[in-house]
């Protein structure tokens, strides 16, 4: 049987052709590139916004809008909201796209993006959204393109209406003696009546005192639409009803007699005064609060309540 020997030629460089060579060559760089260690080739990583920004605006911005942010921001003016305030988002609305990118926007709720809640304390921000002017101004809550060109100084401010009176009925009555004299007592001891102009209650009452009485009372006119409203005096007192009277750190709901008013005074209430009283007292003579008349519809006849900013 013939045997066959194959030898082993060991492969060197000697032994390849010169192309072959070259070929080697570049595979063995590629190679070398490929197993490089990873942070000599390392790319270094995209650093991602942190806060939630607001909703997206996609409604394109018009002339007259981009006009309008460019004088605001030219006359300093900061737009102050927070990402999650829907206020905030129609106020963007208002600009457009373009426009509400472009004005000077503080956010102020620590996880929005770019938070700046430092610069909202600074400025006593107390509502979104708030457009403040260099010069400390606020103006709180949603404007329309026509305010904004209003305070940007492109068109002058509408005059101002003239204030509408609520005031109540004339007291006609004529007052008597008694009625002087409890009225002058309940001024000197501090006491207050509350009402509002459109309470018929109300109106029972200063007709008891009559037309030089009354004005001696001291009186508030708790609906914020009334002549020389004082609708926070009321809030402060807790008032819940009207006609209310508070005499002596007493709380009295409903119209009230001359004798029961002396009673609170702690007077004994004189025979005439108890002869006067023309009003009988009952549940009915109290007018609740959210009870306005139909024709001047009112929710809530209290101050309204500051927003809260959430920290």
């Amino acid at each position: 049987m013939r045997r066959t020997i194959i030898a082993l030629v060991p492969l060197t460089a000697t032994t390849l052709e010169p192309t072959t060579r070259r070929r080697a060559a570049q595979r063995l760089a590629a190679a070398a590139v490929t197993l490089a260690p990873l942070e000599s080739n390392a790319v270094p990583p995209i650093p991602l916004p942190e806060g939630r920004p607001p909703p997206e605006v996609t409604a394109p911005s018009s002339k007259r809008q981009l006009r309008v942010v460019e004088a605001l921001n030219a006359k300093g003016f900061e737009f102050y909201g927070a990402y999650w305030c829907r206020y905030c988002d129609e106020q963007r609305r208002v600009l457009g796209k373009q426009a509400s990118a472009a004005v000077a926007y503080v956010e102020c709720d620590p996880g929005g993006l770019g938070a700046a809640p430092g610069l909202c304390k600074a400025a006593k921000i107390g509502a979104y959204p708030t457009w403040a002017a260099p010069d400390g101004r606020l103006f709180s809550g949603v404007r329309s393109l026509d305010d904004l060109e209003v305070l940007a100084g492109l068109r002058k401010a509408a005059p101002a209406k003239k204030p509408t009176t609520n005031k109540p009925p004339p007291v006609l009555q004529p007052s008597s003696p008694d009625a002087l004299r409890v009225a002058t007592a309940l001024a000197k001891s501090g006491a207050v009546f509350y009402g509002t102009y459109w309470c018929r209650f109300c109106d029972q009452q200063r007709q008891l005192f009559g037309k030089t009485a009354w004005p001696r009372v001291p009186a508030y006119e708790c609906d914020p639409r009334g002549t020389k409203a004082q609708p926070a005096k009321c809030a402060a007192a807790a008032v819940e009803a009207y006609p209310t009277w508070v005499v002596n750190g007493k709380t009295l709901t409903g119209v009230q007699t001359l004798a029961a008013l002396e009673a609170a005074l702690g007077a004994s209430p004189s025979t005439a005064a108890r002869a006067a009283d023309a009003i009988v007292v009952s549940p009915e003579n109290v007018k609740r609060r959210r009870t306005a008349p139909a024709e001047e519809p009112c929710d809530d006849c209290a101050v309204d309540a500051k927003p809260s900013v959430p920290t």
